[in-house]
């Protein structure tokens, strides 16, 4: 019986070679199908690679044939300069800027560089350069607006709001107040904050109703604490203390009362306004007024009288009386 059991077990029992033999042969299948599997998409990543090779190489060799040809083709050399938006300017300084480049094709000019060159001239606030094809630069310029005249050991100059001086342009007439308690020997920071005071206050006597450039002959920025300013009234003019703020306020004050303080004092050489209902007028001796609201709109001041032309480049420095009047108006 044993024996009988023992047999047909053996019978039953699972060929574990033939089991082994199939369990090997499928992870080889397996491993042989993923190897060609990288084996494709590796060559056409190479394929690929070699693709993009190919027309990157085109491309760059097809901008350098066209390159050389704008380069070399003398019809693209810089045949014309045109500049736009000079009033000021002198075109001779933006010619010297492109004089290396004359007989080069445009394609060879650092547009870059030449605008920074550009810039670096005085009346030149912005510029843009541009090719024109086929053989143009064009220039355009924003110049620097002139808020007032300044005197220098060189004569009379002009400055911008931004504190940069300018050369005063022959044959060119301007009407400015004259600004004092600016040097070219400070800092060109300490420029830029004075003229934004000059700004500020010339803002100011706009918003007040009255023209600064025709009203205010003469600024004085040397006190950070008290901006001094000439005001001008017909044949007359008088030295006015602002103090640091409240510009317009004040300066509407001196509007609505000159008039009264003309007729209780002569020859009023200064009135400070930097104090709270009073007024502070020096004629001879200096004399404290009390100042009320006023009930009717000030007058107009009148115009002043026109004053002689000034040469440009001057260096006579301007008397008293030409420099309490009218701002001065430079010419040929």
């Amino acid at each position: 019986m044993d024996k009988t059991k023992i047999n047909s077990l053996e019978d039953v029992t699972p060929d574990t070679d033939a089991e082994d033999s199939l369990s090997e042969s499928k992870p080889r299948r397996r491993t042989a199908v993923l190897r060609g599997a990288r084996i494709t998409r590796r060559a056409h990543k190479i394929r690929s690679a070699i693709t993009i090779a190919l027309v990157l190489a085109m491309g760059g060799a097809a901008a350098w044939l066209l390159s050389n040809y704008f380069k070399h083709n003398s019809r693209y050399r810089l045949a014309t300069i045109e500049l736009r938006g000079e009033k000021h300017l002198g075109r001779s300084e933006v010619d010297e800027v492109f004089r290396a480049d004359q007989g080069h094709s445009i394609y060879d000019i650092p547009l870059d560089e030449r605008r920074r060159q550009i810039e670096e001239i005085s009346w030149v606030h912005h510029a843009s350069v541009t090719r024109v094809l086929p053989g143009e630069i064009w220039v355009r310029v924003e110049e620097r607006q002139p808020v007032a005249f300044l005197w220098s050991p060189k004569g009379v100059s002009l400055i911008d709001a931004e504190g940069v001086v300018l050369d005063a342009p022959p044959e060119t007439l301007f009407s400015l107040p004259v600004l004092r308690g600016v040097t070219l020997a400070e800092p060109e920071p300490n420029r830029r904050e004075k003229l934004e005071r000059l700004v500020r206050f010339s803002a100011a006597i706009e918003n007040s109703g009255q023209p600064a450039v025709e009203q205010i002959s003469e600024v004085n920025l040397a006190d950070p604490r008290n901006l001094r300013a000439i005001a001008t009234d017909g044949d007359n003019s008088v030295l006015l203390h602002f103090g640091e703020e409240s510009y317009a306020e004040r300066f509407q004050t001196y509007l609505t009362h000159i008039d009264d303080w003309r007729q209780q004092f002569t020859e009023i050489q200064s009135i400070d306004l930097r104090y709270e209902g009073q007024a502070v007028i020096h004629s001879g001796e200096p004399q404290t007024v009390r100042i009320d609201k006023p009930t009717q709109p000030p007058r107009p001041l009148k115009p002043p009288s026109p004053p002689a032309t000034r040469a440009a480049g001057s260096s006579t420095p301007p008397t008293p009386t030409q420099e309490a009047g009218m701002a001065p108006v430079i010419g040929q």
